[in-house]
């Protein structure tokens, strides 16, 4: 969500795994919303059923790190720094936790 995609990334945005035999086209779910850069053009994304552009703020909002994992709850206790949601989601209140590994800020 919200990312900076460079080159490297390919159009079609993934692959297919190699294991053919399941069915995880139907099953998966991959999404994007608002990334931007040389690597994010659309146009030729795939075509399963499980990927989605996300255009709606409050669909994405569901998969904040603060939402989809309640990672406010626990993730402070682990060291790592993160960000629980981002600016730009309209209607979510932005909060940046910081978080020390060996004694210092990250």
């Amino acid at each position: 969500m919200q990312s900076y995609l460079s080159d490297p990334i390919r159009p079609e945005g993934w692959i297919y795994w190699n294991d053919t035999t399941l069915n995880y086209l139907e099953s998966l779910y991959y999404a994007e919303f608002e990334n931007y850069g040389p690597g994010y053009n659309v146009t030729s994304r795939v075509k399963w059923l499980g990927y989605h552009r996300l255009n709606d703020s409050r669909q994405a909002t569901n998969f904040t790190v603060s939402e989809f994992i309640d990672g406010d709850l626990w993730l402070p206790s682990t060291g790592i720094g993160f960000t629980a949601a981002t600016k730009k989601i309209k209607g979510w209140k932005y909060r940046s936790l910081k978080a020390g590994i060996h004694g210092r800020e990250v």
